[in-house]
């Protein structure tokens, strides 16, 4: 063992770290349709016994119809005749919504453009359509405007769980902005006292199915600030749901750790574990420390026979023997050096050689099933898992000799070791560790030992792999890879594949950028549904948005004029042929195009679907924000620009001044006609703008952009003379509570000064300076330290600088 430690010595000391694990997302056990179904039974039992309403006894019954005489009393009890439930049972038996509303259109219940019908169902129905038939987020998409269109039939005791039920629908398909609507609705809702506990835990857990992001976070701090003036306490369930690797963020750990010492919560083993990898994926090895010996004291107490060491590991002969679980090998991965995870390991390893009975022995002691099957998800020894979490720890150091590591792990020696085996999370970490160095030949060398070893390939493995192969010129073998091991959507799914999820498209799209070719990432954004069944979150709106840039960027060239001059051409028309219907002929026909779209590495790069790939790109920006804020439409810009671009001024200046001072005077006149007869305007009920809310439906309600998407979109609008849209992107950020940097703002404003600013006599004539007027805006809106520096603001020119005299080939 210490032959293998001092392989992790790094060349110098004091070196940078920095983290290179993978950030791949996974669902707990708890987040899978199944269990979402259990939590919906588990809410409809617990609304009926609050309220004795027998609706939910049907409900329940709805089911199971195999049961007839059970559903003939449920039916007695809710007063509805056989003969109205059987007009209704081919709409209960339909697979999803979409199957449901063919048999209901063709009862005269027509789906109105705002996603509502045109009149009301039987509200049993409509909670058994919320409960079991929302299977596609397009589906779920129309949960909140089917809810709300019963809401003025619906009881005030039914109306709660009902929009619970749509929570359930949203958190399921990873719809954020919708949630928005529903928590503001549901907060505004009457609800029993007596049942306050019950649903606003049922929301949370919902909320909790939500994928991290601000708006997600956001929505689980309302509700816990609701709560606690409330004073409706916590459930331990719903702790453990907010504490999911997928859902949590270290700020909202921090606060569910402090309201579990407020409220004087004891908390659980779930809990603790939770608690231990957040912390130790934060590399807060304190903190983590501090949960990994209440893990230890609580399995004492309960007195397991496998017990786990602590963060100083001892032996004390009055206690039970310890062993190395899952537990300890979570912990090391909070280590920020490889000195001090060498140290822990050490420890541990003299402390397991200390030990004299025999394992066997142990586990035949063991008295009832549950303890041994306790007992078996502990470890006894250190194994490859702990090597791979110090391997992690240690390539975070980039004055590692990673390659004499990789010499050491790759000897064929070492397959028939159990404890030092790599597996396929070890030669993962290589690969990844090599491509962030930029070392592509030697990654792609660890893939193709993992070939020859002919090693299971999971997710992760894919992504890394997808990504490696391309940096080294074999982009179509990346995407035959990715395509010939993923699942394939019904009908296609094909049984052991991979089930791709959005993170192995986006590190796919990186790849693709980093090798000049936008093309395909267009092609991709247009495609990765159909194939894969994934629909884009922000980050692949980020890469788009580079895409969509570096495109441009290829494009200013005599070849890319000629290109972009046809598309103007009106008698111009695309080539393409239309696809096939049949399911798997238009996945052959567009998996044909991709790969001859890769080999073809020439022609434009900046063109998408016969249009200018940037105006495609922003016309989607504007889709996302309208689309799941439809409120964003009435936001008007602090400021306005005093010409198109930055080059109307080079081209005239004579006529620029001319029409900013006919501008000016337009504007005054206009104010003026306007302040002598105001007419009376109508302000519509909030009632009307919350319909109209939910009437408009954006295509993408799963994206929630952050500061980085809008500097991407601020660097498109302005290399492409659009930099007046800046003020009202601002304005969206301002309006959805972004935090933003002042490197973004300074990018913003260095833009903004090229189609805002006049000479000062001009300015005098006018009596107009957008440029000061937004900078006051921005002022208002984060605060004096928030503002810019003179540094930001240098550096913001000075990249812009570089931006329009770089020339990319």
């Amino acid at each position: 063992m210490q032959s293998l430690l001092r392989l992790l010595q790094p060349k110098r000391t004091n070196a940078r770290v920095f983290s290179t694990t993978l950030a791949v997302a996974r669902k707990p056990v708890y987040f899978t349709p199944l269990a979402i179904n259990g939590d919906i039974i588990a809410l409809s039992r617990k609304s009926g016994e609050l309220s004795r309403d027998p609706i939910w006894l049907l409900v329940n019954r709805l089911l199971r119809l195999k049961r007839e005489d059970a559903l003939s009393t449920a039916l007695d009890k809710c007063g509805v005749p056989m003969e109205e439930f059987e007009k209704w049972l081919q709409a209960i038996r339909a697979y999803d919504f979409d199957s449901a509303m063919v048999v209901l259109r063709a009862k005269g219940f027509a789906l109105t453009p705002a996603g509502q019908l045109s009149r009301h169902l039987p509200l049993w129905l409509v909670i058994h359509l919320l409960s079991t038939k929302m299977r596609t987020s397009s589906q779920a998409r129309l949960a909140l405007p089917l809810a709300v269109s019963h809401m003025p039939v619906t009881p005030i005791h039914l109306q709660a769980p009902i929009l619970i039920l749509v929570a359930y629908a949203l958190g399921k398909h990873d719809l954020p902005a919708l949630m928005n609507l529903l928590v503001a609705r549901f907060l505004a809702t009457p609800i029993d006292p007596r049942a306050r506990a019950v649903y606003c835990n049922h929301l949370l857990q919902a909320i909790s199915r939500l994928p991290s992001s601000w708006e997600s976070s956001r929505l689980a701090v309302s509700m816990l600030d609701a709560m606690s003036a409330r004073k409706i306490p916590l459930w331990l369930r719903t702790y453990k749901y907010l504490l999911a690797d997928r859902f949590v963020t270290i700020d909202l750990a921090k606060m569910l750790r402090d309201r579990m010492d407020e409220d004087g919560v004891k908390p659980i083993m779930a809990h603790l574990e939770s608690f231990l990898k957040v912390f130790s994926k934060a590399g807060m090895t304190k903190e983590a420390g501090r949960y990994l010996d209440a893990i230890r004291e609580m399995s004492l107490q309960k007195g397991y026979e496998i017990v786990p060491y602590g963060a100083y590991p001892t032996r004390k002969a009055e206690e039970p023997a310890e062993s190395v679980t899952r537990h300890n090998t979570v912990y090391l991965h909070s280590f920020h050096e490889e000195d001090a995870v060498k140290q822990y390991l050490t420890r541990l390893a003299n402390l397991e050689e200390l030990k004299t009975e025999h394992p066997k022995e142990h586990f035949r002691n063991l008295a009832s099933r549950r303890r041994r099957r306790q007992a078996t998800l502990g470890k006894r020894q250190l194994d490859i898992a702990d090597w791979t979490s110090l391997l992690s720890v240690a390539t975070r150091n980039p004055q590692t000799d990673l390659k004499k590591l990789w010499h050491f792990w790759s000897n064929p020696k070492h397959r028939n070791s159990p404890n030092l085996r790599p597996t396929t999370a070890t030669f993962t970490l290589f690969m990844k560790t090599f491509h962030d160095r930029q070392d592509y030949a030697a990654a792609s060398e660890v893939w193709l030992e993992m070939c020859r070893r002919n090693m299971p390939l999971d997710r992760k493995a894919l992504t890394i792999a997808v990504q490696v192969l391309t940096m080294i010129g074999k982009s179509l073998e990346a995407f035959q890879l990715m395509d010939s091991r993923a699942a394939k959507p019904t009908p296609l799914e094909t049984a052991g594949l991979i089930k791709l999820d959005i993170g192995v498209i986006n590190a796919f799209m990186s790849a693709l950028i980093r090798v000049r070719r936008p093309d395909v990432v267009y092609m991709l954004w247009d495609k990765m549904e159909f194939l894969y069944s994934v629909k884009p979150d922000v980050e692949t709106l980020n890469k788009l948005l580079e895409a969509a840039y570096l495109g441009g960027k290829l494009d200013d060239s005599l070849a890319g004029f000629i290109a972009n001059l046809k598309l103007k051409n009106p008698f111009h028309w695309s080539h393409e042929e239309p696809l096939s219907d049949v399911p798997r002929k238009r996945r052959e026909a567009i998996t044909g195009r991709i790969q001859e779209m890769i080999n073809t590495s020439k022609g434009p790069k900046g063109i998408w679907n016969e249009e200018p790939a940037w105006c495609v790109t922003r016309r989607i920006f504007q889709e996302v924000i309208l689309g799941n804020w439809p409120h964003m439409n009435d936001i008007e810009p602090p400021a306005y620009p005093v010409r198109e671009s930055a080059d109307a001024l080079i081209e005239s200046p004579v006529m620029d001044l001319a029409r900013n001072i006919i501008k000016a005077r337009r504007e005054r006149r206009q104010e003026n006609t306007a302040q002598s007869s105001s007419p009376p305007v109508y302000e519509p009920a909030d009632s009307e703008k919350k319909a109209e809310a939910l009437s408009v439906f954006g295509p993408y309600p799963q994206i929630v952009p952050n500061d980085t998407t809008f500097r991407l979109f601020i660097i498109l609008c302005g290399s492409h003379g659009k930099a007046g849209d800046i003020p009202l992107a601002l304005a969206w950020m301002r309006a959805l509570d972004i935090k933003t940097r002042p490197q973004t703002l300074a990018l913003a404003m260095a833009y903004w000064g090229e189609v805002s600013m006049n000479a000062p006599l001009v300015e005098r004539m006018t009596g107009q300076n957008e440029y000061r007027k937004l900078w006051a805006w921005v002022e208002d809106w984060v605060g004096a330290a928030g503002v810019p520096r003179r540094r930001d603001n240098m550096d913001a020119l000075r990249l812009l600088a570089e931006m329009r005299e770089t020339r990319v080939r």
